[in-house]
């Protein structure tokens, strides 16, 4: 488990009824809340945290490269739309599968056939300029993760394979490999 600093904001996908992240704030986001609310949103959350801010977002979904499912679902095309949260949030922490992987060729055409407009892709490029954009710290894995649930309020699941995080400025900060039952190499 990961234990993170308060005040944080969790938005859940109502799509992943196995597992709910809970924070002081939480959210349990449908497919039919618009990207501009969930940004909308937060913002205002945050704002109404003490000191204005917020130290953690987790976001819980499911994940691709470059590509997360939480409410309409984001893709590189929409990091533009962050910069709201800019000064607002401090870390942002994908609980999802994939988001930071840089698929091969060959993956990438699995992906735009099985996934055809979700606009997967780069997970590096989208995390980089997800957080240039928010002008944040933002934590993605590059593998599959397995998320069961049964979390205090503050904890996150332990991550599986290569975690990345990106700095504000879009380089990575640092990265961390963690034990896998999927395999580095899956696809």
């Amino acid at each position: 488990m990961i234990t993170l600093e308060q005040p944080s904001m969790a938005l859940n996908s109502t799509e992943i009824s196995w597992s709910e992240i809970l924070m002081e704030n939480t959210w349990r986001v449908d497919r039919n809340q618009t990207r501009e609310h969930i940004v909308e949103w937060v913002a205002t959350v945050a704002r109404g945290f003490r000191g204005g801010k917020m130290k953690n977002l987790i976001i819980n979904c499911h994940g691709l490269p470059g590509w997360v499912g939480i409410g309409q679902g984001f893709n590189r095309t929409h990091v533009g739309m962050f910069t709201a949260w800019a000064g607002l949030v401090q870390n942002i922490w994908f609980v999802a599968c994939l988001v930071a992987r840089i698929p091969t060729a060959a993956y990438q055409t699995q992906l735009n056939t099985n996934y055809p407009g979700w606009g997967t892709g780069d997970g590096n490029i989208f995390c980089s300029e997800l957080a240039r954009n928010a002008s944040c710290y933002v934590v993605a894995p590059t593998e599959e993760q397995r998320n069961r649930g049964g979390y205090r309020t503050g904890q996150l699941p332990a991550y599986e394979g290569l975690l990345m995080c990106y700095n504000p400025q879009g380089g990575v900060s640092w990265s961390q490999r963690y034990p896998s039952d999927w395999g580095a190499n899956r696809e």
